[in-house]
């Protein structure tokens, strides 16, 4: 069966840190700001409280074919997904491509 969206390779920070040691958090927000994007953190709020990037919004990746509405209606916006490890933003990628978005990005995992 196709996907019937294009999602990025996982390349969450830690894999950036590792290929690219002069990324900083800096420059992914820059990134994001370019993009116009939404960022969602996918991970439980306890995580999120924990630590989470500047700007990113909170919301399960087990609720976000409920929640993604109210916050990106268009669905050509890109959204920029994370979590922890890589699992559950891939998970909320493959939700949102099959709701119809068209610019789907998973930075993965954001272990430090």
């Amino acid at each position: 069966m196709e996907i019937p969206y294009r999602r990025t390779p996982v390349m969450g920070w830690v894999s950036w840190n590792c290929f690219r040691t002069n990324i900083s958090e800096e420059g992914i927000k820059g990134q994001i700001d370019a993009l116009k994007a939404l960022l969602l953190d996918v991970r439980s709020e306890a995580e999120y409280e924990k630590s989470h990037f500047p700007g990113a919004v909170s919301m399960l990746y087990t609720e976000i074919h409920a929640g993604i509405v109210s916050l990106a209606a268009d669905r050509v916006q890109p959204v920029i997904l994370c979590c922890a490890t890589g699992k559950r933003s891939a998970q909320a990628c493959d939700t949102l491509g099959y709701m119809g978005y068209k610019n789907i990005y998973d930075l993965g995992g954001i272990l430090t």
